[in-house]
């Protein structure tokens, strides 16, 4: 339930009144808590203070958003504890909390550590874990701007206003789909290719179930209706372009595309999977939306880059002007992590506009590959990271976005057994 009933102010200090100020400010009131309207006015005092139904709640300022163009060319932000305990920007000037949140929720969903000249990036040109400031901290799989406002939210309840509890723990089941089939639809000579480099590498018993496809037998791919999950909400996306090697463009044919389309888009969420170099070319991202249109007869709004190949803030750009309205693709391929710091769904903002845009950018927290391949854990290792990343975001109400793929429910590509770790999942929630 909304705490429409609430109107708060929000007396700031002259010198930090800004236009991301009130961003943030809007996206932990009303975003988050509910709040019907937030109004913000200067002050002379040194710290916020939230008014709402008669009470009054100083909460420390830092001077970060008087120096934002420090913050922008790398300057990192003072920080005490580690891990859940972290704090950016803590309180030299007393509050009710012991820390600038404002200014900490800022730092971490605006993404601007991403657009420092420090940034590092990996050879797909992706932003590395090691850069962030929540790796330095041990906090990367912690939902700290999830704890940070629920213990703002804690406070206002202590000095006297009456909350409802507006967010509730629930699950966001996504699934990429780079290729459709193992074998099936695909070329006579691909298929026997396949199933030849598997007997020379002794993988017989995925062998046997590529050739069991030419005899009509299920393809190890086709998993999608197990995957369904009840009481979730499902999002699929699909890959329908690229040439790039990353993209596999011989295994993909629009027949394939068109048929998997009429028999699953009214059983999910159907969303894009925007080719390897789609990253920073909007053309090539409208073409592929426009072409999974025409096979939905619908909108398509949201996507997920490929490979997560997506660079801040210029594929956010490039994804508004493509027409797309939530992004799904904020996480790391070699981590269980919470790259902006928050579970929950946030807007882009737009620094050279100085403004909030019409984007959203869904976090994900855990992979499927990232578990298997980057982080080399076995199926039992893995159901111990899903049931820590759940019991974490219980304890916040949180939102556990997961991303998996088709594939890592066959027995093909070194998936035997993460069936089980899915059903795992599956069951936990």
């Amino acid at each position: 339930m909304p705490n429409s009933n609430h109107i708060a102010v929000l007396s700031v200090p002259n010198h930090l009144h800004c236009p991301e100020l009130g961003f943030i400010a809007e996206y932990i009131f009303v975003n988050r808590m509910g709040f019907a309207q937030l109004q913000m006015q200067g002050t002379d005092t040194a710290n916020y203070v939230l008014t709402c139904n008669q009470t009054f709640i100083e909460i420390p300022a830092s001077g970060f958003f008087a120096s934002l163009p420090l913050y922008a060319q790398g300057e990192l932000p003072p920080a005490l504890g580690l891990g859940k305990n972290l704090r950016l920007f803590p309180a030299e000037n007393g509050g009710a909390l012991d820390f600038d949140v404002f200014a900490a929720i800022f730092y971490l969903i605006s993404r601007m550590e991403e657009t420092v000249p420090q940034a590092t990036f990996d050879a797909h040109g992706r932003y590395q874990k090691q850069a962030s400031i929540l790796y330095k901290y041990q906090a990367l799989d912690w939902p700290v701007v999830d704890i940070w406002i629920a213990e703002l939210r804690t406070v206002l309840r202590k000095n006297g206003l009456q909350l409802h509890e507006n967010e509730q723990f629930e699950w966001w089941n996504t699934i990429d789909i780079d290729q459709v089939y193992a074998a099936k639809g695909k070329a006579l000579l691909r298929r026997l290719g396949a199933l030849a480099k598997k007997l020379v590498g002794a993988h017989f018993g995925e062998a046997m179930a590529l050739a069991a496809t030419l005899g009509g037998a299920s393809d190890p791919f086709d998993n999608l209706p197990q995957m369904k999950a009840a009481g979730a909400r499902n999002l699929v996306f699909l890959l329908c372009g690229g040439n790039s090697e990353y993209d596999l463009p011989k295994g993909r044919s629009a027949t394939t595309l068109a048929q998997f389309v009429q028999k699953y888009q009214w059983q999910f969420e159907l969303g894009l999977h925007p080719s390897y170099n789609s990253w920073q070319n909007h053309q090539i991202l409208t073409k592929e939306r426009e072409q999974l249109e025409e096979l939905t007869g619908a909108p398509i709004l949201h996507s997920r880059q490929h490979y997560l190949h997506f660079k801040w803030p210029q594929t956010a750009d490039v994804l508004i002007q493509a027409g797309i309205t939530h992004d799904f693709s904020m996480g790391y391929a070699d981590a269980v992590a919470f790259r902006a710091g928050t579970s929950r769904p946030f807007p882009y903002y737009n620094f050279k506009l100085r403004q909030k845009t019409s984007l959203t950018i869904v976090p994900f927290a855990l992979m499927d590959v990232g578990l298997k391949q980057y982080l080399k854990l076995n199926p039992e290792q893995a159901q111990a990271a899903i049931l820590q990343t759940i019991t974490r975001l219980k304890q916040v109400n949180g939102l556990f976005v997961s991303l998996w793929h088709n594939e890592s429910l066959g027995t093909i590509n070194g998936w035997k057994g993460w069936k089980q770790v899915y059903e795992y999942m599956k069951n936990e929630l």
